[in-house]
């Protein structure tokens, strides 16, 4: 009783809040909210797809000041009161992991909830019925818990992870089905890459995933790209580097994956955190979420195939698009870069061939402006001075790699060589980069050319 009081009074206190700053779609939802109790079967369904549709058109802070604990843990206060059906709650809950992961909003702590901990003992529960499981009721509870929670413990993991994949493989073709579909894809996508999932557990299944979209069609581009992330999630480990190089074709899927995905972007610069909406995000959450893919995959997979070169270039255009006027893109792009060339898989021949270096040599001479992007730009360059270095022990592999480093020299006089060592100087100096000791290395490095 003393604990239904402290969430009604939180609840109270959370619409004065909303009142004062005026977050109109915010205060209609908590009231929608407060209303829930009151309503049947049929008028609370009606009254939470209204809340669904508030919650698809509230600003990122308006959605932020709703995915709150105390909300959370009145859900489960009007469960046990037997006036919130499951069904509903499901409905609820899925739209909120739904924008929670699209947006990807960052909640302290919501593992706390009593919501939470309820539901990680309905699926101990449940998934370890021998007879008379109630799948329907598993699935929920297992897309909601990750969905909202990202992590899971090693007891609900060979649960959780199996009852997802068999509900992504279910074959129905409907409106209906194909949202299930992706839902359920997208909480696997959200599984923290810090959880340890035993192969036997997925690989299989999500290999099928994969494989039927590339030869059917039958996924949403978001429910695709949620089943790479889960797969790359799963680096490093070795012996899924042939499968997802040479037998699912990650490199040749990301590239034509990131050129659809980033023709539809408007590359202005971004909005205030406060003016913009969740329904404008998602296009590009679906394009950093590839380029955070790719930067795994190249900061684990050590296997070489000629897709790389492709996708290398297809990350070097988001780049170039973008380090002017959408500086979380070209940071994202940038780190990509930097990994791939840390690779030693990656051929230093394909920067060239795609225009990498270019791009990269025309952001380094901006020095004036200090960004993430030029950091990254200067790890990537004293990477490509140290991989031409190596490359000595023919006389072609010599030849090549002087070719390569005059080229880079002659980049950099035409931009003015002198302004950028003395640019490098006082931007390393301010930035403390480390104490790095690239200054003198790539000055020694062009000189001795």
């Amino acid at each position: 009783m003393y604990r239904n009081l402290q969430i009604s009074v939180a609840i109270i206190h959370q619409l004065l809040y909303l009142e004062k700053q005026k977050m109109y779609r915010a205060n209609q939802f908590i009231k929608a909210f407060c209303e829930l109790s009151y309503l049947n079967g049929v008028e609370q369904k009606q009254k939470i797809e209204e809340m669904n549709e508030l919650m698809d058109n509230m600003t990122m802070k308006e959605f932020s000041s709703i995915l709150k604990i105390e909300n959370l843990d009145r859900i489960i206060e009007l469960i046990d009161l037997n006036t919130l059906p499951m069904e509903n709650a499901f409905l609820l809950l899925k739209n909120m992991g739904y924008w929670k992961v699209s947006t990807e909003t960052w909640i302290y702590d919501l593992s706390v909830s009593i919501l939470f901990k309820r539901f990680e003992r309905m699926i101990a529960k449940e998934g370890k019925k021998k007879e008379g499981k109630n799948e329907k009721l598993l699935i929920g509870l297992c897309q909601c818990y990750i969905l909202l929670i990202k992590d899971a413990s090693n007891e609900l993991i060979p649960i959780i992870v199996p009852c997802l994949l068999n509900a992504a493989l279910k074959k129905e073709e409907s409106d209906e089905a194909q949202k299930e579909e992706e839902i359920t894809l997208l909480a696997l996508g959200n599984f923290s890459r810090l959880v340890k999932i035993e192969k036997e557990l997925y690989l299989n299944e999500i290999k099928e995933i994969i494989k039927n979209h590339q030869k059917h069609h039958n996924l949403t581009r978001l429910a695709y790209q949620s089943a790479w992330e889960f797969l790359i999630g799963r680096l490093p480990d070795n012996s899924l580097e042939d499968v997802i190089a040479n037998e699912l074709h990650f490199a040749r899927e990301a590239a034509r994956e990131l050129e659809e995905s980033s023709s539809c972007m408007d590359w202005k610069n971004e909005d205030a955190f406060e003016e913009k909406r969740i329904s404008e995000s998602k296009k590009e959450y679906h394009t950093l979420k590839w380029l955070s893919a790719i930067d795994h995959f190249f900061s684990f997979c050590e296997l070489w195939n000629e897709e790389l070169s492709i996708l290398i270039g297809r990350v070097s255009r988001i780049f170039r698009v973008t380090k002017d006027n959408g500086h979380h893109f070209s940071e994202h792009a940038i780190q990509c870069l930097y990994s791939a060339i840390e690779n030693s898989a990656v051929g230093v021949i394909d920067f060239f061939k795609n225009g990498s270096v270019d791009i990269i040599l025309e952001e380094m001479v901006r020095l004036d402006t200090i960004t993430k992007s030029i950091a990254f730009s200067v790890y990537f360059m004293k990477d490509i001075c140290h991989a031409l270095e190596l490359k000595m022990e023919e006389k072609e592999e010599e030849t090549k790699r002087k070719i390569m480093k005059r080229k880079i020299f002659e980049k950099m006089e035409e931009e003015g060589y002198e302004n950028f060592i003395i640019g490098l100087f006082r931007f390393t100096v301010k930035e403390d980069l480390y104490s790095y000791v690239l200054i003198v290395n790539i000055n020694d490095f062009f000189i001795n050319c």
